[in-house]
């Protein structure tokens, strides 16, 4: 995985990974993901498995939209990718999540500490995602921050649209 962080970095004409990476990144992720959630809510070997079964689930749905919609993104402002390396993009692009384990425990020593390397990761995951559609769809790094920034905007628009619509459907009635 720090193979992919260098190359999606420094190197980005020279690799553009493989799927087992990108499936064994993702599925790491959920694992990791799936793990800290069941930490947090006290869940027990059953729970875990359920937990885990619903962010496979969501997470590969979650995954598909936000792939789609860099894909889009990147074509508009003239990538060269196709949907399937846009896809392997999203998903080598999330590693960062994978130290989200690591956070939560820093917040029980000190809750500052933990609070900033929450927000580390955070932004790594957002330029590992910016570095690896940019790597796929060979565009500049302020290309593809500004696909991964309209990306993450529509889809905040398009949540406050479903939040809002049934409201409006409940209070128009």
């Amino acid at each position: 995985m720090l193979n992919t962080f260098y190359t999606t970095l420094f190197r980005p004409r020279d690799s553009q990974g493989t799927a087992a990476i990108s499936l064994m990144i993702g599925g790491l992720t959920v694992l990791v993901l799936a793990l800290n959630t069941a930490g947090v809510f006290h869940a027990g070997t059953s729970g875990l498995m359920l937990i885990l079964l619903l962010f496979v689930l969501a997470g590969g749905l979650g995954c598909y939209w936000l792939a789609t919609s860099l894909h889009f993104c990147a074509q508009l402002l003239g990538g060269q990718g196709t949907s399937g390396q846009t896809f392997q993009a999203v998903v080598r692009g999330l590693w960062p999540l994978l130290l989200s384990g690591s956070a939560i425990a820093s917040k029980h020593l000190s809750p500052t500490l933990g609070s900033l390397f929450t927000l580390g990761i955070l932004i790594g995951t957002l330029i590992t995602l910016a570095g690896s559609v940019r790597q796929v769809h060979q565009l500049s790094w302020v290309q593809a921050a500004v696909g991964l920034s309209l990306t993450l905007g529509v889809s905040g628009l398009a949540l406050l649209g479903l939040i809002l619509w049934p409201l409006m459907l409940v209070g128009g009635l």
